[in-house]
């Protein structure tokens, strides 16, 4: 199983300041359903937004749940935009993104991944 928590335990542990993330939890049924998080980039006012979900749980609005309460977090704290990057192909992704009112702005080459992606941002004023 990929471990969708890894970045977060990674973080934490370091006692990094990259930036905040959160847990999904569907209360009503019990479960960890994923994670979510805000992270800080070399750029003024830019929040880049992360998010995962278990694989058996997919399909079922926890991740774009997530990604708009993450995306009003960014609102509220000042940022200016915030931003996804997301693998081509990975229309899910899209779609979340979409739904957290980001929009498809261009692509970049993203190192860790070691390949193109496409970048969605939402300004705030």
């Amino acid at each position: 199983m990929h471990d969708v928590l890894r970045p977060l335990r990674e973080a934490l542990a370091g006692g990094t300041s990259l930036g905040d993330a959160w847990l999904g939890v569907d209360h009503a049924a019990g479960w960890l359903v994923g994670s979510v998080g805000l992270y800080r980039v070399p750029e003024p006012g830019v929040l880049v937004l992360g998010y995962s979900v278990y694989p058996t749980l997919e399909r079922q609005g926890y991740a774009s749940e997530m990604a708009w309460w993450a995306m009003q977090r960014a609102a509220e704290s000042g940022a200016h935009v915030l931003r996804a990057t997301i693998p081509h192909g990975h229309f899910a992704s899209m779609t979340v993104a979409r739904r957290a009112g980001l929009q498809h702005v261009g692509e970049t080459f993203d190192a860790e991944l070691g390949m193109d992606v496409l970048v969605f941002e939402r300004r705030f004023s």
